[in-house]
């Protein structure tokens, strides 16, 4: 038992530290980037139930062993997550369509992933040991972290504003964002880069905050509840190392992580004075359940006059709630399936929220969008177990034996050498596919976050069971208020944090233990646990061999053939380049990114010749059919295509091309009919179609809209639009743009 919790652990640990720095933030989950995250964790669980089976008997014989039972509700609370994810699982199925299967089924996996690493965690926190050195090392991915985001503000991002400032265009087009001066576009990302904080190896600095919490509250409840027992180096090193994450956290300038900092550290005081901890256990579950249920009440019962005092980013997440219960109103069943919130949301946005969001910022709302109704029954049921299990664990008189975990130099071994190995995968990984991590920053993160870990290691080894369970209890109670304000659970850079947390909470002390006494022995127990054991490895294996042949290897070979592709077109040669994109069409049938990116290719030999081949033009418009059927219905999507087929048709003025431009902004509108550019841009095809009432209604609407909620960047003069008429050879390289309000008053005038 002992090797076993060893090995499993050290790969849990390489899996923590690859997910530092690969979070996966974002829209990246959709895309595939955490499908190696679901085949880890499921081979390390089958590495445990390999373990299970393999050493039952060996050793000792059947009467020797007895078997510490685990409660119903421990059982229950390992097989909640799993249905979860399975759920979750056939909701990518039963929503695609109108999802997007390849995203959808991406994102299911994240599901499945917190299930197995939620299990195996509650069994590999049975061993003292383990559970402080895992906690010892996600504190060090923390200050990580935090020094990267120390880098990022003080030096990272003020050299990348010197750049934009002296040549933004470059800038943008290493960045990959087309955003004319002027646009809407432009201002965005002048806002993020100008007023936004640093995000780490996240996407987003709010992710990045959701992490910093961890940090921040372990340094802040160890300085209170040791500080007495602490000699001065002690006392300099956590209180330098709890400034050194504030400071990052503060960076980010998240609201909901101060917040949720502010609500562990009271929870933390409350526990550790005299205060009886079931009573103030019941206090807070009976606080959060409220909180809760109002807040969904309020969701969708409340009045929008109820909210227009409030701040504005909070007024934003009213908004989202509200439109993710419509959402979930009108499809009860799955939602809009787990990776395809952000599609499907726009149908049900309100015409004054002014951001299209990948979530709905609360942990709730995100399960229900995923997965339906009973998605969020599991999740609720789930937490009610939990809760039960916390108080069964904790109540009064149940921890008598109290006292410092038991020390184990050799499992601490082990999981160094697990995170050893993970870091050498991150940059030995990076070398390969010349995507490392900023080595500037990392030059100073890594040191730091080694010898934070060797710091704080000796602490928590004095630190009670007591102790440890309070800090797990409140880190784990502060993400889940981050994750009701701000950010996404499906974030494995962040979720990790939430099921490693609640695994610390409740382990699972389920274990053989030897029997010297016959009489009490039964010795079929053995035998039913070895054949228990086995069929859950044969179902991990399963799953692990549906991971790889439905998801990895599909997204693996497209990619491969994706990147040659990139390759031929650089050198120029074109045809080598269109036979490399057809073979990633055909390596992942589920997949949209091919299909578009050969759409593509086709639109710009088409656009750069003189003539329009008929071979060509069939080549694309085919192109566009399969992207189309692929995409499922993406309003993202189809304005891409949409814009596409306009730029041909400014190129040539085929009224083929006109009308396919037509039919695509007409169904874009009908699925996100709160964005002002898309109603300005059909309006504008509209008019070229001879559609006068059509016209008139969307460039009345796109003036409407552009109004709503005095935001600058929905005004009409900063959504440049294509203007719908043949050009001609200026058109061959780029389409041609001009602002809204200028389209639509020379149409109107006409």
């Amino acid at each position: 038992m002992a090797t076993q919790r060893r090995v499993v652990a050290s790969l849990l640990a390489s899996i923590l530290v690859v997910v530092a720095y690969h979070p996966s933030d974002s829209v990246a989950v959709e895309r595939g980037d955490a499908v190696w995250l679901a085949a880890a964790s499921l081979g390390a669980l089958a590495v445990w139930f390999a373990f299970e089976v393999l050493s039952i008997g060996r050793g000792s014989s059947a009467h020797q062993l007895r078997f510490r039972k685990s409660t119903r509700t421990s059982i229950a609370l390992d097989v909640i997550p799993w249905l979860l994810g399975g759920w979750m699982m056939l909701a990518a199925f039963g929503s695609s369509p109108p999802g997007n299967l390849r995203q959808a089924t991406n994102e299911a996996w994240i599901w499945v992933s917190g299930a197995a690493i939620f299990g195996l965690s509650r069994r590999l926190f049975a061993s003292d040991a383990i559970r402080q050195t895992l906690l010892a090392l996600l504190f060090g991915c923390a200050v990580l972290q935090s020094v990267h985001a120390l880098h990022q503000q003080l030096i990272s991002l003020p050299q990348m504003r010197l750049q934009y400032e002296s040549n933004p265009d470059a800038v943008l087009a290493r960045v990959g964002i087309d955003a004319p001066q002027g646009s809407g576009e432009r201002n965005v990302f002048e806002n993020r880069l100008y007023d936004g904080g640093p995000t780490g190896t996240f996407a987003l600095a709010n992710s990045l905050a959701g992490v910093l919490i961890f940090g921040v509250l372990l340094s802040a409840a160890m300085i209170w509840q040791r500080f007495s027992l602490m000699v001065t180096s002690e006392r300099i090193g956590w209180l330098l190392l709890f400034v050194l994450l504030a400071a990052a956290m503060m960076m980010t300038r998240s609201r909901a992580s101060v917040i949720a900092v502010f609500c562990g550290i009271v929870f933390v005081v409350f526990m550790t004075m005299g205060i009886r901890k079931r009573v103030l256990g019941w206090v807070s579950a009976g606080t959060l359940l409220m909180i809760t249920l109002v807040g969904i009440l309020l969701s969708v019962f409340g009045r929008r006059e109820w909210f227009e005092q409030a701040p504005a980013s909070l007024a934003f997440r009213w908004q989202y709630w509200r439109s993710t219960w419509r959402m979930v109103a009108e499809h009860p069943l799955f939602g809009a399936g787990p990776g395809n919130f952000q599609s499907i949301y726009e149908r049900f946005r309100e015409p004054s929220a002014n951001e299209s969001i990948a979530d709905p910022h609360h942990f709730f709302f995100e399960t229900i969008g995923s997965g339906g109704v009973v998605a969020g029954i599991l999740l609720i049921l789930g937490m009610i177990l939990f809760a039960s299990e916390v108080y069964t664990k904790y109540r009064n008189g149940d921890q008598s034996k109290d006292g410092p975990p038991v020390f184990d130099r050799s499992a601490e071994i082990y999981v160094w050498i697990g995170a050893s190995v993970g870091l050498l995968v991150v940059w030995i990984g990076g070398l390969l596919t010349l995507k490392i991590p900023d080595l500037d920053a990392h030059t100073f993160a890594v040191p730091i976050a080694i010898a934070s870990i060797v710091f704080v290691t000796p602490s928590l080894r004095k630190t009670s069971r007591i102790e440890l369970n309070t800090i797990a209890l409140s880190i784990l109670g502060a993400i889940m208020i981050h994750l009701s304000i701000s950010s996404g659970w499906t974030i494995p850079g962040i979720s990790i944090y939430v099921w490693v947390c609640a695994a610390a909470v409740v382990p699972d002390g389920k274990e053989r233990i030897p029997s010297p006494d016959r009489a009490q022995t039964k010795p079929f127990e053995a035998t039913r646990h070895k054949q228990l054991s086995l069929l859950l490895l044969l179902g991990t294996l399963a799953g692990l061999v549906c991971v790889v042949r439905m998801s990895w290897l599909p997204i693996y070979r497209e990619t491969r053939a994706l990147a040659a592709a990139e390759s031929e077109l650089i050198r120029g040669r074109l045809v080598q380049a269109d036979r490399w994109l057809e073979t990633a069409e055909q390596a992942d049938r589920w997949s949209a990114n091919a299909s578009r990116w050969r759409a593509e290719v086709f639109r710009r030999r088409l656009v750069m010749g003189d003539t329009a081949s008929d071979r060509l033009k069939a080549d694309w418009r085919a192109s566009i059919d399969r992207s189309k059927l692929r995409s499922g219905d993406d309003p993202a999507a189809y304005r891409e295509f949409g814009t596409a087929q306009l730029h041909v048709y400014q190129r040539f003025g085929e009224m083929t091309d006109l009308n396919a431009a037509f039919e695509t902004f007409k169904q874009a509108v009908a699925w996100n009919p709160s964005d002002q550019w898309l109603a300005a841009q059909l309006s504008e095809v509209a008019r070229a179609k001879g559609d006068t009432k059509l016209a008139e209604q969307m460039a009345e609407r796109a003036r409407w809209l552009s109004g709503l909620s005095s935001n600058l960047e929905r005004m009409l003069d900063r959504q440049w639009i294509l203007v719908a008429e043949k050009i001609g050879e200026p058109a061959s390289t780029a389409p041609i743009r001009q602002p809204a309000d200028k389209v639509l008053s020379v149409s109107s005038a006409s």
